[in-house]
């Protein structure tokens, strides 16, 4: 359904993982296609990484996220995070772990209560620095010192049924971020459709949108 570069896709989904999300998470029901799929890309780099949203913007998938906490068990060397606060950890778990990235205290996507992320994005460069060069991978989804998502992402909408998949963008979240940290508004007055855009209606939709070349989409 995905393929991925070879040596990029990690082992197996945590599965445990998966039923603490749905567990604590109420809004959260995983489409069993993606699940049934989800060992096939399980944190790889697709070799068709390109799709366009609803609004014709092309998008470049960056990795998709893993679903991994400090007791899976990981492969191979630690991996540096690169989170400002959990520095000596595997970024695996930090960085691209969704459970984590969603579990924060803080985080862009106000702990999973209508978006799940499950991949990061290329980012171009905004004017106040705070995003990855457009030309190098995304970073990591989780918050700078700054409040800040380094990078866009794709997420399930839990709003809809089924979920659909959506376009997060960081700019956008952050700025709804701090309104709410400010206690400016409640979780259920978060302003979601202010920084998500529509991709597909289902998973499996939007797995036949992507492609490896961003020309066949303007085509």
């Amino acid at each position: 359904m995905i393929s991925c570069i070879p040596g990029t896709v990690l082992d197996s989904p945590d599965k445990r993982i998966i039923g603490r999300m749905s567990s604590d998470w109420p809004n959260i029901d995983f489409d069993s296609k993606f699940l049934d799929a989800l060992p096939d890309f399980h944190g790889g780099v697709p070799t068709h990484p390109y799709f366009a949203s609803k609004s014709g913007q092309i998008h470049r998938i960056a990795f998709f996220l893993y679903f991994v906490d400090e007791d899976s068990d990981l492969h191979g060397a630690v991996r540096e995070s690169k989170n400002y606060f959990h520095d000596s950890m595997d970024e695996r778990v930090t960085d691209r772990g969704v459970d984590y990235i969603v579990g924060c205290d803080v985080n862009g996507f106000f702990d999973g209560d209508r978006i799940v992320p499950f991949a990061a994005l290329y980012t171009p460069l905004e004017p106040n620095g705070n995003y990855e060069d457009p030309n190098d991978p995304a970073a990591h989804l989780t918050l700078t010192p700054l409040d800040t998502v380094n990078c866009n992402a794709l997420c399930f909408d839990t709003s809809t049924e089924p979920h659909s998949v959506v376009v997060f963008d960081a700019a956008k979240s952050a700025a709804e971020q701090h309104r709410y940290c400010d206690d400016c508004v409640e979780l259920d007055e978060i302003q979601y459709d202010s920084f998500i855009e529509c991709a597909a209606e289902t998973f499996l939709e939007f797995t036949r949108m992507l492609t490896d070349s961003p020309d066949k989409l303007t085509t």
